[in-house]
């Protein structure tokens, strides 16, 4: 019984992620070829910088919220408790984090420049950050995060596909994703209190503040791996110029080899709160194994024909994009490893600690590398993609480490 929980949560959020590929089939190439490379690395460049503000309102409480609500998923007060005091704690965090925005904008010259952009952007990633997933996942009713996303992306892509016509557009795709956003939370949030029957309650601030301090260490490792991830383009942005070739090119690949990573979305979604309740190591093991051949089969196609897949998706000016496709082609077999001998492996074990610690130690391994390589001259694109590679390896060498310590357990 549990395991067709799992399978049905899995199956659904895979139905997800094709719809997301089939909207990104559609709006990216629509975006380079109608913006040009230079308009998109600004997207790029702008959506990299309001990462780190989408993180920080979230603070891991996907993650944390996760594992609080599957423990107490039959205590309906419980867990409307949890739901408060995290919908609270992200009202704290976003009236912070928009302070912060303003500030920078009066001394970050790059900011200011196009604060429009990121600003519209910014609202985007708030209302995201807003999404109660944790719930869900909690809950194991991962077919409503379904809905939600299908809702917001379907409004996204149909606006974009009839309205974008010429470089000057540029704002209407930040703009499209607000409008989805926000229609979608409503009606999340409305299926919640009417369908679910789950409601806000009174919270202390204490309990709010005791929130965040449990909640902090997810944060510390979420936004470490987000500081690793956008590391690369903030980077390259600053060396070559935000709107750059250079950026232009790459940004295209990453964005590739991120959505060949989000296939491992689903099941580990899935499998977090399914191994949370239920310790089922022995499923752990069969989705690794047979996971990772698909991947390494996937993976080697991908690197045979990135030059025609670059040309197919971005345009004849995007060929060079396929060489760093080829470059960070591994880097989805490594995530995959990563993830499934991370939360799902190590949080049973008592281990949760690792599993955000390893996120902190490759983030500083990759941040300090980029540095270095910066100060000698040696950086470049096709540098930076080999880095990238070896980063995501040491993640999953060092949970791999912490569990054969403590496999015991």
């Amino acid at each position: 019984m549990n395991n067709r929980v799992f399978y049905k949560n899995t199956i659904m959020l895979y139905v997800l992620k094709i719809s997301n590929y089939l909207f990104s089939f559609i709006t990216v190439p629509l975006q380079t070829r109608v913006l040009g490379a230079n308009n998109y690395a600004l997207l790029g460049f702008s959506l990299a910088i309001v990462t780190y503000f989408q993180n920080f309102i979230d603070f891991g409480f996907t993650l944390s919220g996760t594992e609080k609500i599957s423990r107490n998923v039959d205590d309906h007060d419980k867990v409307n408790n949890i739901f408060s005091t995290i919908f609270y704690s992200r009202i704290f965090l976003f009236i912070f984090s928009t302070i912060v925005l303003f500030i920078l904008y009066l001394f970050v010259s790059d900011i200011r420049l196009n604060f429009l952009l990121i600003l519209l952007y910014y609202l985007s990633v708030v209302l995201l950050a807003f999404s109660p997933d944790f719930l869900y996942l909690g809950l194991q009713k991962m077919e409503h995060i379904t809905y939600r996303t299908l809702i917001s992306k379907l409004i996204f892509t149909v606006l974009l596909f009839f309205t974008l016509r010429e470089e000057s557009q540029i704002l209407l795709v930040p703009i499209y994703l607000i409008l989805g956003n926000l229609l979608a939370l409503i009606i999340v949030h409305l299926h919640i209190f009417y369908g679910l029957k789950y409601k806000l309650v009174y919270i202390p601030f204490k309990d709010v503040v005791d929130e965040l301090k449990y909640t902090s260490q997810f944060f510390l490792s979420r936004f470490a791996m987000t500081l690793y991830t956008t590391i690369n383009t903030i980077s390259l942005g600053s060396t070559y110029g935000s709107n750059s070739l250079e950026l232009g090119f790459y940004r295209p690949a990453e964005q590739l080899i991120s959505t060949g990573k989000q296939v491992i979305g689903p099941v580990s979604d899935s499998l977090y709160p399914h191994m949370v309740r239920n310790k089922d190591f022995s499923l752990l093991k069969k989705i690794i194994l047979l996971g990772s051949t698909l991947i390494v089969i996937g993976s080697a196609i991908v690197f045979i024909l990135s030059d025609y897949i670059a040309v197919l998706l971005f345009g004849e000016n995007f060929i060079t994009t396929g060489l760093y496709i080829k470059l960070l082609s591994p880097c989805v077999l490594f995530s995959f490893l990563t993830i499934m001998t991370g939360y799902p492996l190590l949080s049973p074990l008592g281990l949760t600690k690792y599993a955000n610690l390893s996120n902190v130690i490759v983030a500083i391994f990759h941040i300090v590398c980029t540095i270095i390589l910066l100060l000698l001259g040696k950086y470049s694109v096709f540098v930076l993609c080999i880095l990238t590679c070896i980063s995501e390896f040491l993640n999953f060498l060092i949970r791999l480490l912490v569990f054969f310590k403590y496999r015991n357990r």
